[in-house]
């Protein structure tokens, strides 16, 4: 999807996320430049007259459930808003199945609780393959 300057102001908020999005793979990474702790996108969505910021990947979630659930085809920046702030106070995280941070593919985000994604999160690095060749920094304790 092209992506310019003055991309439509009165495109889709999910046709934003999926414009500004490079393929890696399944994950579709998320090409902004404000980047949130751990490498999370986030973008403003505009909401009356004002800019709120919301983490990209949250943002997405949302999207699909109110389409499936809602049965609504493009939801309004209010209505958007309005189910961004509650999963926020719902206490759940959202999970990345791929373990990119700025991945924003719906089939890649699941929620779950925080000890759930800790607990996630911890099993994919033990996973992940050791280096070679590489040796611990030393270092000094001092006391």
């Amino acid at each position: 999807m092209p992506r310019g300057d003055n991309f439509r102001q009165h495109a889709s908020v999910y046709a934003k996320l999926v414009a500004n999005v490079t393929e890696d793979g399944d994950c579709w990474l998320g090409t902004e430049r404000e980047r949130a702790s751990y490498g999370y996108v986030r973008v403003s969505l505009r909401v009356g007259h004002r800019q709120a910021k919301c983490m990209a990947h949250i943002l997405m979630y949302c999207i699909v459930q109110l389409r499936e659930e809602l049965e609504l085809h493009e939801p309004t920046n209010t209505e958007l808003y309005a189910a961004y702030l509650e999963f926020r106070e719902s206490g759940l995280e959202i999970d990345h199945r791929c373990n990119h941070p700025p991945c924003r593919f719906p089939g890649h985000l699941k929620p779950v609780t925080r000890a759930e994604n800790e607990r996630l999160k911890h099993e994919r690095r033990a996973l992940l393959p050791v280096p070679e060749n590489i040796e611990p920094e030393p270092y000094e304790v001092e006391f």
